[in-house]
């Protein structure tokens, strides 16, 4: 006959062993042996928390694992980190150093980076402002087809930020952003702006843009 005591140890085995499934104690044991891969991954579980993995959501923990991946020169967990540090989930809000994390990752072009670091250079928060190092920025991330990029590029045409104010460009960056969120509405407010020749002069430069790869997009 088993004991009560034992009864309640088996199910609550069960219990956690369900709910944190065999893909957290594989990464988990992954990311321990210091696998920087298994170590963002980790630092995700903990970052979604219950609704998507399962586990407990504790931002420190997945700071904590961010960190190691990115202090082994892991572009995803530097870029993770300087979220963390952005919005101050985990640790201090820090943009000073969320801007270091960024440019570490951005250095090795990851996209996600490239942008995020383009928008502090635009702000002047984390760093000194600089329009044209912004749009530098989003020039890498843009040709890597990052919408976010190319939402950002639009608007520095738009306003003239780090490159000539440019109707037709940034139409043509709204259009190829089309998936990022807003993009539509701002695209169909300069459309509103242009000449018909003009706006088929855009059209033209956005399809070329995409059937290129990005690589002919003037």
């Amino acid at each position: 006959m088993i004991k009560p005591v034992l009864i309640v140890t088996l199910l609550l085995g069960f219990m956690l062993t369900t709910a944190y499934g065999q893909d957290f104690e594989a990464t988990k044991q992954a990311a321990e042996k210091g696998d920087p891969a298994a170590q963002v991954q980790l630092g995700t579980m903990y970052n979604s928390g219950e609704k998507d993995y399962g586990v407990p959501k504790n931002n420190a923990e997945a700071a904590k694992w961010y960190k190691l991946a990115a202090e082994k020169g892991y572009a995803q967990g530097q870029n993770d980190l300087g979220n963390m540090y952005r919005e101050g989930e985990g640790v201090a809000k820090d943009h000073a150093e969320a801007a270091k994390w960024y440019k570490l990752a951005a250095d090795q072009n990851h996209a996600g980076s490239l942008n995020h670091l383009g928008w502090y250079y635009y702000t002047g928060e984390g760093v000194a402002k600089n329009d044209a190092e912004a749009v530098r920025l989003y020039r890498l991330a843009v040709v890597q087809g990052h919408a976010h990029s190319q939402f950002n590029l639009a608007i520095m045409y738009e306003n003239g930020a780090g490159v000539p104010q440019d109707s037709i460009m940034a139409f043509v960056w709204y259009s190829l952003a089309i998936a990022h969120n807003g993009a539509a509405e701002s695209r169909d407010k300069i459309k509103a702006t242009l000449s018909p020749e003009q706006l088929v002069k855009a059209e033209q430069i956005a399809a070329r843009c995409l059937e290129s790869k990005y690589k002919d997009c003037n």
